[in-house]
Order: C-alpha cells, then structure tokens, then sequence
C-alpha cells in the first residue's frame, strides 16, 4: 500500500529494561454532462516515475481524456535565461492514449503585457514543432499568466496578438482567478478566446497561528462556478489533489512554499509551519453534485496536479480515481515506534490509503510496564508536555 508521511514525529527517551480568488452577463448556457477529465502534470523534470504515471493516464488506465503538460515557463525576475523549457517524454504521452496539451506559464511581469506577445508565441511554435516531430498532435494549449486583475485589459490585447497573428492553432484555454469573473475586462477576455479554465483553488496565507487549512473551500467553490456559469462562456473548473507547506520564521514571516518534497522541517529559521492540504471528502461530495447536475457553461474538471508514485504531497491514483467517482476515500493513520540504538525511539505517524488523512490533536506517549518516559524531542508545530511518566504531543 503507498504510504507518505505527513507528520514528522518526534523522538523520545526511555527508561527501563530493553528500551532506550460588468458586462452585462449573456443567458446561461445550458448544463450538459461533463467531457471526460484532464489532469495536469506540473514536473519541470520528467523523471522514470512521471513517465510511467503519463503512459497510463489515458483511457485505458487511469481514464483522463487529456493529459496537459508545462512545455515552458517564463520566471518572474531572475538572472537566467526568461524562458525554460520543459522536455516530456513524448513516447509516455502517445502511450496514454489520451488527448496532449500543452501548457506555457507566465510569471509576474512589470513591462507592458503585450510586449510578451512575441515571446509567447516563439514558446508556442517551438513546443507545436518539438511535439510533431515527436509524432504528437497537440489537442490544445494552455496559457497560465500571472495578470493582476487591474491589467486584465492589457490581457484581452495580449490575446488578440496572440491569436489573430498565429494561424491553426489548437484551441487556447486561459488560467482565470475566481476574482476575475465580475470584471468587464475579464468578460472581453473570456469572449475573445472563447474558454478558460477557473482555478477554484489557491494557496492563501492564513490567519496568524494556524497550522492547517484548505486549498480549496467547496461553498465558494460552488458560488464561483455558478457566477461563471452566468456568462456563458465555457469552462473546465481545476481542483487541487496535492498539500502545500508554509514555513514561517519570526515575526510571522513567509520564509518559503513548498508543495512537493524537500527538507520537512524548511528552510533554516522556521519556527512554525502550515498544512495547506486538499479535502478529499468535500471534493468528492462537489465532484458528485456537479456529476449529477452539471454547472451552466462547465465543460468538465481539470485536476491539479497527476499523482506520481514518488510524490508524496499528493494523492494516489487510486485516491484521485475515488474522488473522481464521488466517493470519499478512506485514509488512516499508522502510527510506528522505531527503536534506535542507546534507547532512543523515533515515533512516527504514515497515512495509509491514497488520500491524505488528519493526525490528531493530541498524543499521548507512555512507556510498557516498568519503563518510564524521561525526556523527548519534537518536529513541526507539535509542543510537548511531561507528566507522570507520561509524555504528550500537542
């Protein structure tokens, strides 16, 4: 069964014998049933596990209709090169059997949105061209810009650069922020390509002390898609299946991000982290009402982001396919006490089963008969308390 940790678990001394997110809005389209799912796959590097998740994403595996891969990513500041180019494994992708997309991210960018016209389509052409050469045929393409949305009218010229100089081109779909919906300038946009993705999640910065919320919260979740719905433009909605962390140092300041693998603790200075996690049971109860009654204008779901086996911030296959069901995944956790040379032992907690699971609250440590808790150490957000030989993570 996979297994991640979620909870790095302290260690403990014993004692004793063997221990040690206006246009005036056009009718609403009417709902007709989801198209079959998209999923994204975020890797910069295609590693044997991400190609061996890609291959069998199709119809014949994990059954998404369209597997969307980031093909280049333009940085915000930095001194390398604007544009980095993400190579695929092209063979993984026509092995899925499935539609390809490609998806060019734009980061944050001080100079006039349609200056990047050129730059954007050059990062098209290239992937467009790499990708024939490789015997695939892009179904589509994605383009995921950072925009304020006070620059939202410099994004509707952008795009009509984009695609009034670019001749049969796949169909574009823009990433949009739930804030955008109410905008005319974002009307523009939507009109004029013609489709968009909304991003119904988001990594938020939460209240002062928290140590765990939602990536995406299912109530506004539910009122963003009705507003787009309103518009009658297309859309597929993204939702989350991964976990983020936030490390704060002192004065409750943001010393990183991190939603995949890495040092658990964070960078040097962290003395609190967040888990920004994806709530299996809501989504699964959302995906099944949206199943059931599909929103006004929602062409389907795009899921952020492909469960590869050695990606242990994110679902499993499995978990993701029972969510994509309407079922809510079961997931415990296992709790382990691994002994250590000189009497120490290292406690930790696995979740078990293919969603992420809550660990809870509080802890209690004791010791077998005749041994006796003396001290411990913990990792994380967790305080200790000692009392009676008895020792308590909280």
């Amino acid at each position: 069964m996979h297994r991640r940790t979620f909870l790095h678990a302290s260690g403990l001394w014993l004692a004793g014998a063997g221990c040690s997110r206006q246009d005036p809005a056009r009718p609403a389209a009417s709902p007709v049933p989801l198209q079959p799912d998209a999923v994204y796959v975020w890797q910069r590097r295609w590693t044997a596990s991400v190609s061996a998740a890609v291959a069998v994403a199709g119809p014949g595996g994990a059954a998404f209709g369209t597997v969307c891969f980031l093909a280049a990513e333009r940085e915000s500041g930095g001194t390398g090169p604007a544009w980095k180019t993400v190579r695929p494994d092209y063979p993984a992708l026509k092995k899925s059997g499935a539609q390809v997309a490609a998806a060019l991210r734009v980061g944050v960018v001080r100079e006039p949105l349609l200056g990047l016209s050129g730059e954007i389509r050059a990062a098209l052409e290239r992937t467009l061209t790499e990708a024939r050469a490789a015997g695939v045929e892009l179904a589509e393409w994605h383009l995921d810009l950072d925009c304020p949305r006070s620059r939202l009218a410099e994004y509707v010229a952008l795009m009509d650069s984009i695609l009034s100089s670019m001749e049969s081109l796949p169909p574009c779909w823009i990433t949009a922020l739930p804030d955008w919906l109410g905008d005319p300038e974002f009307v523009r946009l939507a009109r004029r390509v013609g489709r968009y993705i909304l991003q119904v999640h988001a990594l938020e910065l939460p209240p002062a002390n928290t140590t765990e919320t939602l990536m995406c919260d299912p109530a506004k979740a539910r009122r963003q898609v009705a507003q787009a719905g309103a518009l009658g433009v297309p859309f597929v909605v993204a939702l989350p299946t991964y976990a983020s962390r936030i490390f704060y140092g002192p004065d409750n300041k943001v010393l990183d991000v991190a939603a995949e693998d890495g040092a658990a603790g964070g960078p040097a200075g962290t003395v609190r982290k967040c888990l920004v996690r994806s709530d299996a049971t809501a989504l699964a109860a959302l995906v099944q009402e949206w199943r059931a009654q599909p929103p006004a204008a929602c062409q389907g779901l795009i899921w952020y982001r492909l469960p590869v086996e050695d990606d242990s911030w994110n679902w499993t296959q499995e978990g993701l396919a029972e969510v994509r069901s309407g079922r809510a995944p079961v997931a415990t956790v296992r709790f382990e006490a691994i002994r250590q040379e000189t009497g120490y032992y290292e406690i930790t907690a696995q979740v078990e089963g293919g969603v992420e699971a809550r660990i809870p609250q509080t802890l209690e440590v004791s010791g077998p008969v005749g041994v006796v808790v003396i001290a411990g150490d913990v990792h994380g957000n967790w305080k200790r308390q000692m009392s009676g030989g008895r020792l308590r993570f909280i």
